[in-house]
């Protein structure tokens, strides 16, 4: 698990600086291509836009996932009965609907 969530953070990480440093996805760096090896303050520049991204959208995420906390939860509890769902089953229940199937029951074909 902590391995996992290491290549995970790495790999976020790696993916906002190449929007900073590259593509210029912040207003505090601008437009400007950033060098891969720039002095110290415009790294640390850098990195708190990082971390000021994360933050922003992780507050984000949280207050739907919150919104949704009722329909996110129906789908939890399908998914310990059902072992898996289609992406249809999901939205069914995201909507507050009932599954055709049983539990035990195979897939439905499309």
């Amino acid at each position: 698990k902590q391995w996992y969530q290491r290549r995970v953070r790495g790999a976020a990480t790696q993916y906002a600086e190449v929007l900073i440093k590259r593509y210029g996805y912040n207003k505090r760096i601008g437009l400007v291509t950033v060098p891969d090896k720039d002095d110290d303050l415009t790294q640390f520049a850098v990195h708190e836009e990082i971390r000021k991204l994360f933050d922003e959208r992780y507050e984000v995420v949280k207050a739907d996932l919150l919104r949704h906390k009722q329909a996110w939860r129906r789908v939890t509890d399908h998914l310990v009965e059902y072992k898996t769902l289609t992406g249809g089953e999901v939205k069914t229940l995201f909507e507050g609907g009932k599954l055709m199937r049983k539990p035990g029951d195979l897939l439905p074909n499309k």
